[in-house]
């Protein structure tokens, strides 16, 4: 375990030394400052209708699955990536280090500075409390929801970035992969009532993650991300272990 939290805090702390985390994290903050601006403006103006709360839109509207859909695969590109551009990999390989501590080090690290990115945005609480108490429950299993999409997401980034050397390849793999499960929800729509809509109903995410918005924690969902995410690092740990059968 004490491997597993040292290459986490090295990971983390290896996201302040380089510029584009400073640019994601400032589009990050102005992307949602400015959505939060007009929600807050939106809420005192009779013309304009909002269905549910401010937070429920900062959690899971169209502008937060745009945001999360490029901030993971550049948190998550250089992962391994860079380590076999650097050929630094097998330099780590060579430590008593199992492949597993690697992979489980980084997804730490990863997950970690996400979190960290998410927390400044409970700010915009205090101020609805400024205005008007909100219900406090809807807004923490919202962002427990984030949370579990946000490991699933840096999940599928760690294996894409294991898959190549090259962090823009890496970046787009990581995109596709999430492309394909959102497109499952449109595809689960135009199939009529059977076995395979139901799978592909399940392996909606957008689906399991909605219920978080409104207060509602489910098992099943829970259950979902994890097993996503535990695939992900599994099939991770396999390929940094093929490229030992490969030498």
């Amino acid at each position: 375990m004490k491997t597993i939290i040292t290459i986490a805090k090295r990971e983390f702390m290896q996201y302040f030394y380089t510029p584009i985390a400073y640019v994601m994290a400032s589009v990050f903050y102005i992307i949602n400052g400015l959505l939060f601006y007009y929600l807050l403006n939106a809420t005192n103006t009779p013309d304009i209708q909002i269905e549910g709360s401010i937070m429920q839109y900062i959690y899971g509207d169209i502008l937060f699955w745009i945001v999360l859909f490029v901030l993971i695969p550049v948190i998550t590109m250089r992962l391994i990536a860079e380590e076999k551009k650097e050929k630094t990999l097998e330099l780590i390989l060579s430590y008593p280090i199992t492949d597993l501590q690697i992979i489980l080090g980084k997804f730490l690290g990863a997950f970690l500075f996400y979190t960290v990115l998410w927390i400044p945005t409970y700010l915009y609480v205090g101020i609805l409390f400024m205005y008007q108490p909100p219900d406090i429950g809807p807004i923490l299993s919202a962002f427990f929801g984030v949370l579990l999409v946000g490991a699933f997401f840096i999940s599928i980034g760690i294996f894409s970035s294991a898959l190549t050397e090259n962090q823009i390849i890496a970046a787009m793999i990581n995109f596709g992969i999430i492309l394909i499960l959102l497109l499952i929800s449109s595809i689960e729509s135009l199939i009529p009532s059977g076995v395979l809509k139901n799978v592909l109903g399940y392996l909606n995410f957008i689906w399991h993650i909605d219920l978080f918005k409104i207060g509602i924690i489910n098992t099943k969902d829970i259950i979902f991300f994890l097993s996503g995410t535990f695939l992900f690092l599994f099939l991770s740990v396999r390929i940094l272990e093929s490229r030992k059968w490969c030498r």
